[in-house]
């Protein structure tokens, strides 16, 4: 079990950040910004992290009662209106996701009131929660809870998010296949930002014609060189050699240049790892529309996402006689309209087919509603199978006798 019991000791040192960073290149090697806050230095994971967890916070919460969406819940009026009395509900929503996708999982308080009815919600930093194990329950070690109090919790008082995990606590990031990725991406831009600073020059080779140099003379006469000639802030300048001097300008081949800068693989991988369409990435498809890409990016990306917040939400903050007929889900309508006319399409469609009342389809664009306008409107080609039956009977009853036929027959 990778959590500790409650009486287990164990000795805490404290690792300050410059022999953190030397333990992390050990392991990863130089480019150690792909985990944690620091991988939002690279633009394509702030870009997957800014999409997914802003298309997540932007879908309301829907509590549903018997398959009808409630809209007098509680529980809905924290996940979208007041969480507590200092965040919003969508920046709220937006750390949760935020942190699950960066630092493995979100962790988040609730307060009860003396029945146990949620009351209120306060997301815990990840640095302050510890998963422990007392007399076989599990509990929730905080060293600074909604008060700024060291606490332990019950697991019904804590939502634990988290979606790919391997024993059901200890979560993964999506960045945690991203590390060789991220690596090259991050030394091919180090590299192109060193040699467009030094004013595109590789350096070079100075000789001595006829010279032989001890190691000492070497470095001063580079260290000199340097000091009037080569480095960012005099490129481009004028150099003075004698005679017995030599310049030869090392170049760096352009393939390797057009390459680093055209370097689109790690882009295609961070999408593919965060579940994005490349477009969303900036990267150019072909043979894929804005709305299948938007349609695959809500079943394979965003689904899962709903499904997993959703039933944690559904677990801790509905009473277990309730769980029966009430669901928490996600409004996705905003994700799928994709575009005024595609809106107008299918309220309509619904509207003629019967599933939405005219009121409802007014509602979407915010009309007031009219009078009758809460019946279902049918088309008359349209009926079941028993109403057809009775109709072709009754039909029958008045149909002309042919001659020679006894109708009563």
């Amino acid at each position: 079990m990778f959590f500790k019991s409650r009486g287990e000791t164990r000795d805490k040192v404290e690792v300050d950040s410059d022999t953190l960073q030397v333990l992390l290149s050990e392991a990863y090697g130089n480019n150690v910004s792909w985990s944690g806050i620091g991988a939002l230095k690279n633009s394509d994971i702030f870009t997957a992290v800014q999409t997914i967890a802003g298309d997540f916070a932007s879908s309301p919460v829907e509590v549903r009662v018997s398959g009808e969406a409630s809209e007098d819940s509680d529980i809905q009026y924290l996940l979208n209106k007041s969480p507590n009395d200092y965040i919003d509900a969508w920046h709220f929503k937006f750390i949760i996701a935020a942190n699950m996708l960066i630092n493995n999982c979100a962790f988040v308080q609730i307060i009860r009131n003396s029945k146990g009815k949620p009351l209120a919600l306060y997301f815990l930093r990840n640095s302050t929660v510890n998963i422990e194990q007392i007399q076989g329950e599990v509990c929730y070690s905080v060293t600074s809870d909604a008060w700024g109090k060291a606490k332990i919790l019950e697991a019904r008082d804590v939502l634990h998010f988290r979606m790919f995990t391997m024993d059901g606590f200890k979560a993964y990031s999506p960045l945690y296949a991203l590390s060789k990725e991220i690596s090259i991406q991050e030394g091919s831009k180090s590299f192109l930002d060193s040699f467009f600073r030094k004013g595109a020059s590789f350096g070079g080779i100075l000789t001595f014609e006829g010279a032989k140099l001890s190691p000492e003379d070497r470095r001063k006469h580079r260290e000199e060189f340097n000091e009037g000639y080569a480095g960012a802030r005099n490129a481009g300048g004028v150099v003075v050699l004698d005679s017995t001097m030599t310049l030869k300008q090392l170049e760096i081949p352009t393939e390797i240049l057009r390459f680093l800068n055209s370097y689109t693989f790690s882009g295609a991988q961070i999408a593919k790892v965060f579940g994005l369409p490349l477009g969303k990435m900036g990267i150019e498809t072909v043979n894929t529309s804005a709305e299948q890409a938007n349609l695959e990016y809500l079943q394979t990306t965003l689904y899962p996402l709903f499904s997993s917040i959703g039933s944690e939400m559904e677990f801790k903050l509905i009473p277990h006689p309730e769980r029966k007929y009430t669901d928490i889900g996600f409004n996705v309508d905003r994700l799928l309209e994709f575009d005024p006319q595609t809106k107008l399409k299918i309220i309509t469609g619904l509207k003629k087919d019967g599933i939405i009342t005219p009121n409802e389809a007014r509602k979407k664009y915010g009309y007031k509603p009219v009078e009758d306008g809460d019946k279902l409107l049918v088309s008359l080609n349209n009926t079941t199978l028993t109403n057809l039956e009775d109709y072709q009977n009754e039909k029958a009853r008045y149909l002309p006798v042919k001659g020679g036929e006894n109708k009563d027959e």
